[in-house]
């Protein structure tokens, strides 16, 4: 295979499909894409399985394994493990991140970042179809369409959370709606997932300037003196350079700070016993620093006698609707993401659920090497299961509990199976510590930082700091976690991190 090239994009997820593709557009570059997991070519070729290809699973075919560790147990963190990562395996949902969010951003010191100026770089993104919002971008590469279910059981939902006080909302992703309810947004067509491999990749892959390089496991930078001249990769297990004039990190939260770990690339006294006293070291201590992740539990409900007969027979199967809600009323803003489902079909099967998800957890945790070798997993302790958010949550399962109150509600929903009715009060905190799952938007492990921050890794520009020529454009970013699922957020991040290095090469020539 070719061996040098201008720029080596490491990782071929959402972000590096955005990336290779964007920074090739330059006829001038020669871009590599280096992707750990298999490329399936064009999806209209037709070799892609199935599975990656349906907006109604979350399969676990192409998974890296990675597991948190967090208050004695372990939780899976699922990464997509292909040409198009975590978003061919991901539950296709899609919303924006707050206005307040990302002025927060800037705030920090991050010029650049805030809503306003972000925002050219979602519409970049975003076919939207159906928002009634007037900012959505209309013509980008990434259909987002609204889920389109209702039900007699859906309808009478949603009366009662107008009794509770959410207001309807007609566009989902508003970045302005401080709370609401409202139809959920994905990334498909149909039942067709649309992840960034068809999305951003297959238009430009036969572009002699774009090489992609599939099953190939990233080892280590190739650098000295603030200067990366290459990586070390493994491919059919043998070891090899590919030199570059600039590397682009895009191997998502956890891949991204391991390669710079396992590079000599972050806290230097935890590195030096791992890598010996020959390697060379950059001390930055925020590599691996900053590890968040969302976090949630389910409630669930059998079907009332007969319910399930009678959505069939209204044509209405599946149903859904999603909120954003506050734990405590007297937030200015939502904290909670709440998802309610049902499904009427198989008969014995789960009913109705009301997934709850934390938005906006009360710890971060840590990502560590545990071996120089790039086969080794990470450790990785996360945050999950703070006493805070164990109230936070115990306060919205009484919300759901408020909300499916009433008897117009009676007639759907049977006995609450989980957590059950005789968990209340106190007793709920141990069911909700026992119960906690991640939303699987892991971020912040490289995360952008003014100059001075101790533990920043990155620049405005995503340039890593102590390096002319070493950036990161992926969720690895992210400096505090939004009120959102994350997809969106780190396209736009791809987009305005690769925008920059195509203009910084177009003053230079």
């Amino acid at each position: 295979m070719d061996t040098a090239f201008d720029t080596i994009v490491l990782g071929g997820g959402s972000a590096g499909c955005i990336v290779a593709a964007r920074l090739s557009d330059d006829p001038h570059q020669r871009v590599a894409l280096v992707e750990a997991g298999p490329d399936y070519g064009p999806v209209g070729a037709g070799r892609w399985p199935a599975e990656l290809l349906s907006a109604r699973y979350q399969p676990g075919s192409h998974d890296w394994g990675y597991e948190v560790e967090a208050r004695g147990r372990r939780h899976p963190q699922w990464r997509g493990k292909v040409i198009g990562g975590s978003s061919a395996v991901n539950a296709v949902g899609i919303t924006w991140p707050t206005r307040d969010d990302l002025d927060r951003w800037e705030a920090l010191g991050l010029p650049g970042w805030g809503f306003s100026a972000l925002l050219p770089f979602l519409q970049r993104v975003e076919a939207d179809q159906t928002g009634a919002w007037p900012g959505h971008g209309r013509q980008g590469y990434l259909p987002v369409t609204t889920l389109e279910t209702t039900s007699p059981l859906i309808a009478a939902l949603q009366a009662a959370y107008a009794q509770q006080g959410v207001p309807w909302l007609v566009d989902f992703n508003d970045p302005d709606a401080r709370h609401g309810v409202g139809r959920g947004t994905r990334n498909a067509l149909g039942m067709s997932r649309v992840h960034l491999a068809a999305a951003a990749l297959d238009p430009v892959r036969n572009r002699p300037n774009l090489h992609l390089i599939a099953e190939t496991l990233v080892d280590r930078l190739v650098w000295r003196d603030g200067r990366v001249s290459g990586v070390t990769v493994l491919q059919n297990g043998r070891r090899q350079v590919l030199s570059a004039e600039r590397v682009v990190l895009t191997a998502g939260a956890i891949g991204t700070p391991l390669i710079l770990l396992r590079s000599g690339i972050g806290p230097a006294e935890e590195l030096r016993p791992l890598l010996g006293p020959t390697s060379p070291l950059h001390d930055l201590p925020g590599v691996g620093k900053n590890f968040w992740d969302q976090l949630g539990v389910q409630v669930v409900h059998e079907a009332a006698p007969g319910a399930r007969e009678q959505l069939l027979a209204a044509g209405a199967p599946f149903g859904s609707l999603v909120a954003k809600v506050k734990s405590d009323p007297t937030r200015e803003w939502f904290d909670l993401h709440v998802f309610h489902s049902h499904l009427a079909l198989p008969p014995g099967g789960r009913f109705f659920s009301s997934q709850i998800w934390l938005l906006e957890p009360a710890e971060s945790g840590t990502l560590h090497l545990t071996s120089p070798e790039p086969t080794a997993p990470p450790r990785i302790r996360g945050g999950i299961g703070h006493p805070l958010d164990v109230t936070r949550l115990v306060q919205a399962i009484a919300f759901v509990r408020r909300l499916l109150a009433p008897p117009a509600l009676a007639p759907w929903l049977g006995a609450e199976v989980t957590p059950g009715e005789a968990y209340t009060g106190d007793a709920l905190r141990p069911w909700v510590q026992e119960h906690l799952e991640p939303y699987h938007h892991a971020c912040g492990t490289a995360r952008l930082g003014p100059p001075g921050d101790r533990l920043a890794v990155c620049a405005p520009d995503g340039r890593v700091y102590g390096f002319e020529n070493l950036y990161v454009a992926d969720a690895s970013l992210v400096p505090v976690l939004p009120r959102a699922a994350l997809h969106l957020l780190v396209l736009a991040a791809a987009e305005k991190v690769a925008s920059g290095l195509l203009e910084r090469r177009s003053r230079r020539s």
